[in-house]
């Protein structure tokens, strides 16, 4: 009989490990806030050429990036980074992405999402107006904020940027 109850109380222990796991799998990740005070500086870079890959992969945008210091000695600063654009994504499958990296550390802008964000969808339409924002807490030193845009499906996919504009915003005591 101490056998069978054992049993029982194992069979027991794993449904409640398996309940509690599957709790813990279905729960949707927390936001992330981050906080800043005053604005410190805007940098604004602007393009009016267009720029296109069916490169399966990220490509650097040419010209997209803004070179930024935090100041040495002083706090973090919350970055802000607004990157919009023309945008044209024609044949192939899947979609045109664009992510946006902090190069100084190899970090991506958050939220990261690396391939799992579509900028936008290969169609018939044409042109059309998309945007994006991104932050990161960055520490004192120099940083390159850099767009990459391409596409993950096959090369018969082609991603079109033009006329883009990338705003970073620096914001002192970030957290």
């Amino acid at each position: 009989m101490t056998k069978e109850i054992n049993t029982m109380l194992n069979l027991k222990k794993l449904a409640l490990i398996v309940a509690v796991a599957s709790v813990i799998v279905a729960m949707p990740l927390a936001a992330e806030t981050h906080t800043g005070g005053a604005v410190y500086k805007i940098t604004v870079v602007t393009q009016t050429a267009a720029s296109t890959t069916n490169v399966v992969g990220w490509k650097s945008l040419t010209g997209a990036f803004a070179n930024i210091t935090v100041p040495a000695g002083g706090p973090p600063q919350l970055v802000n980074v607004r990157f919009s654009a023309e945008s044209y994504c024609t044949g192939g499958g899947g979609w045109c992405q664009v992510k946006i990296m902090d190069d100084a550390t190899g970090m991506e802008m958050k939220p990261a999402a690396n391939t799992n964000f579509a900028f936008d969808t290969p169609s018939s339409d044409l042109y059309e107006g998309n945007a994006m924002e991104r932050t990161l807490v960055l520490d004192p030193g120099p940083h390159t904020i850099q767009v990459y845009f391409g596409s993950f499906s096959d090369a018969a996919t082609f991603f079109t940027l033009d006329d883009w504009t990338l705003a970073v915003t620096q914001y002192k005591n970030g957290i």
